[in-house]
C-alpha cells in the first residue's frame, strides 16, 4: 500500500510544482527539435476555474525572455486579471518566426498549434479564451496563424506587422482564415522596419512587405466586414483608429502617427498597446463561430 501511494506522490508532484504561480521554463518536442517557451502562472490561479491563455510571441532577434519582461507587460496584467500567459522561443540565428506566406503551413505554426494544447493540458485553459499576440516578426507571426489555425485562437493582436509581401505588384501572403478571426492592430506611422505603408517606408529594412492598412482590410474583408471603417481620432489627432464592423467578426486598426517599430507604450506612443489589446481579447472571448482545427 504504501509503495503504491509513493508512486501516486511521483506522478502528481510535478505537475503540481509545475501550477505554483510564477514564470517556468519548459520544452516541448517537435520531431527531433527541442521547443523552448516560458509560462506565467498568476498568483490566484487554482486549477478549479477555466482561465484565458495569452501567447506572446517576441520579435526577429529576440526571445520569449525578452518578451515577458515589463517592457511588454503581460506579466503583471496577467496577474491582475487571472490569466496564463506563454512566452514561445522561434528558432533561427538570429530567432525569427516562419510564417505561411503563400499559404502553406509551417513548423512554426505546428509547434503553436501543439504549444496551446500542451498548456492546456496542464493548465485548466478556456479553449474559448486562447487568444495572441505578437511583435514584428511575432505579429507577422500572428496573422500568419490566425490564417491557417483560426479555430485554435479567440483574436489576435498584431504590433508592428503584416500580412506577406508586395514587390511590384506581386503579392505573397497568407491564405484567407476559414474562420472569422476578431483582430486589434497596432502600427507606428514612422515604423522604418516593417514600413506603415509604401509612401513612407521607402528606406525601410523591409519596405517589400504588404503596408499595415492593407494587412488591417485583408482580415476586415476575411471577416465579411463593411468595406469602409468607421474612424476615430485620438491623443488630439495623433492615433486614428479605423474599426470595420458588420461581418462575423471585428477588426481594428491603430495608425500611430510620429511612432516607430517599437511596442506601443503611454511613453512611446501614447497608448498602452497590451492593456488595449488585453481589453479587446475580453470583449470578443466566445462570441466568434471558431471550427475546431486538429494540430497538422
Amino acid at each position: 500500500m504504501l509503495r503504491r501511494l509513493a508512486i501516486v506522490v511521483l506522478v502528481v508532484a510535478p505537475l503540481a510544482l509545475g501550477q505554483k504561480a510564477g514564470t517556468h521554463e519548459r520544452t516541448l518536442e517537435m520531431g527531433d527539435q527541442e521547443r523552448a517557451y516560458l509560462v506565467h502562472v498568476p498568483k490566484g490561479y487554482d486549477g478549479k476555474k477555466s482561465v484565458p491563455l495569452v501567447l506572446m510571441l517576441h520579435g526577429r532577434g529576440s526571445s520569449g525572455r525578452q518578451a515577458a519582461s515589463r517592457y511588454y507587460g503581460w506579466k503583471p496584467l496577467s496577474e491582475k486579471h487571472g490569466f496564463v500567459v506563454a512566452f514561445p522561443d522561434a528558432l533561427g540565428r538570429p530567432r525569427s518566426w516562419k510564417p505561411a506566406w503563400g499559404g502553406r503551413k509551417t513548423a512554426d505554426g505546428r509547434f503553436l498549434a501543439r504549444l496551446i494544447d500542451t498548456v492546456g493540458e496542464e493548465f485548466k485553459i478556456d479553449t474559448d479564451r486562447v487568444f495572441m499576440t505578437g511583435h514584428s516578426s511575432g505579429g507577422i507571426m500572428s496573422f500568419s496563424f490566425a490564417a491557417t489555425h483560426s479555430g485554435k485562437v479567440a483574436a489576435i493582436a498584431p504590433v508592428a506587422g503584416t500580412i506577406g509581401t508586395d514587390t511590384r505588384g506581386r503579392t505573397f501572403t497568407v491564405p484567407k482564415p476559414k474562420g472569422p478571426v476578431p483582430a486589434v492592430i497596432f502600427h507606428g506611422m514612422s515604423d522604418n522596419v516593417v514600413p506603415y505603408d509604401k509612401e513612407r517606408g521607402k528606406n525601410a529594412a523591409y519596405n517589400m512587405l504588404v503596408s499595415a492598412p492593407k494587412s488591417a482590410q485583408f482580415f476586415a474583408k476575411a471577416n465579411g466586414c463593411e468595406d469602409k471603417p468607421k474612424r476615430k481620432d485620438i491623443n488630439d489627432g495623433k492615433v486614428h483608429v479605423d474599426t470595420w464592423t458588420g461581418g462575423k467578426a471585428p477588426v481594428v486598426f491603430y495608425s500611430i502617427e510620429g511612432h516607430g517599430h517599437s511596442w506601443p507604450t503611454k511613453r512611446k506612443g501614447g497608448l498602452n498597446a497590451t492593456e488595449i489589446a488585453w481589453g479587446f481579447f475580453a470583449r470578443q472571448a466566445g462570441k466568434k463561430p471558431r471550427e475546431k482545427q486538429p494540430v497538422r
